[in-house]
């Protein structure tokens, strides 16, 4: 007498599960078959091709390493994680990053940093390969929302709830240009493809 167990990682794949069933039900003669699903509320709508839970809060940005092979994940607690995006190994763990809510990160364009903006009024430039912190921003007066390299990692834009837009020097954290004119707080702020502009949207319903 023999037993089979057919593991499958997602049952909502039809084609996969039932070629895996009649080969199943080939090689077993005997009158008694099983099967059962370990998860019985798996969506079978779910059309992702990856998912993970790493994190123990609410998720607020997610963001690709430009070569692909890594993810930087956020959430309300102040955690943050680097993952491979294969495997879902996680690579880099900062458990208590930020003092507050970790409201954007992103890799620089070599990848081996992570710029991370909170609502605790900083933002701080990590080395991915260590975890170790290498700048901390703290010239806004409010929560910060967002954060950017330019397409040489050489500077970080920055936008705040304080009604500034602020580009830095990433090295230093020395203020290069402040950009006022926002009535409101500054919710996202992206340099231009060249870094000669940037373009920054606001709470008071204006684009500048």
């Amino acid at each position: 007498q023999s037993i089979i167990q057919m593991a499958l990682s997602k049952l909502g794949w039809p084609d996969i599960y039932d070629k895996a069933e009649k080969l199943a039900k080939k090689y077993c003669r005997e009158t008694l078959y099983f099967k059962w699903s370990n998860n019985h509320q798996y969506d079978v709508t779910d059309q992702s091709i990856s998912s993970t839970e790493i994190h123990n809060d609410r998720i607020t940005c997610c963001s690709f390493s430009h070569n692909g092979g890594m993810i930087v994940s956020c959430c309300d607690g102040g955690e943050i994680k680097v993952w491979d995006s294969l495997s879902s190994a996680v690579l880099i763990s900062i458990n208590c990053g930020h003092q507050d809510r970790v409201t954007h990160c992103c890799f620089s364009p070599s990848d081996k940093l992570i710029a991370t903006s909170s609502w605790d009024h900083s933002v701080k430039i990590w080395n991915v390969g260590s975890g170790q912190l290498m700048v901390k921003y703290e010239k806004h007066t409010f929560g910060v929302n967002w954060c950017e390299f330019s397409s040489d990692g050489e500077k970080v834009v920055t936008c705040s709830a304080d009604k500034l837009v602020k580009i830095w020097d990433a090295k230093s954290g020395k203020d290069l240009v402040i950009c006022h004119g926002h009535a409101g707080g500054v919710l996202q702020c992206h340099f231009s493809k060249d870094d000669r502009k940037v373009i920054s949207c606001s709470s008071d319903e204006s684009l500048k």
